[in-house]
């Protein structure tokens, strides 16, 4: 069985499953869910992906776009260590070619439904 017939596989009886449980609707992800994928997209090289996880990235011009993708490149990902929120915000640890780092990162709501990444920074 090849991986993509056993996701349909899960994904089915998931459905069915939920289906008969009356939640016809899949949870979205939670704020800490999120900074997971943003940060795992950038160990995985997915930076376009990530870059479009940026709060307002609908709106930013090639030029922004650029520099955010300069950005993520330099940061050299290659394990997430951690996600925790503290003070308010959530705690990043990971490694990389030349030792490990840590960002703040901040999520916001965005429509009221999905996460979107708010603010990076280097502290609290």
């Amino acid at each position: 069985m090849t991986k993509l017939a056993l996701v349909i596989g899960i994904l089915s009886i998931s459905s069915l499953f939920l289906f008969a449980c009356g939640q016809n609707q899949v949870p979205l992800p939670t704020a800490e869910s999120t900074v997971w994928t943003f940060m795992n997209l950038i160990k995985e090289g997915s930076i376009p992906q990530a870059v479009d996880m940026l709060n307002g990235s609908e709106k930013f011009d090639d030029l922004t776009r650029q520099a955010w993708t300069a950005q993520f490149n330099s940061w050299e990902v290659t394990k997430v260590n951690s996600v925790v929120v503290n003070q308010g915000a959530f705690r990043v640890d990971w490694s990389g070619r030349d030792g490990s780092d840590t960002r703040w990162i901040n999520v916001v709501r965005q429509n009221s439904q999905l996460w979107r990444i708010g603010e990076i920074a280097t502290g609290p």
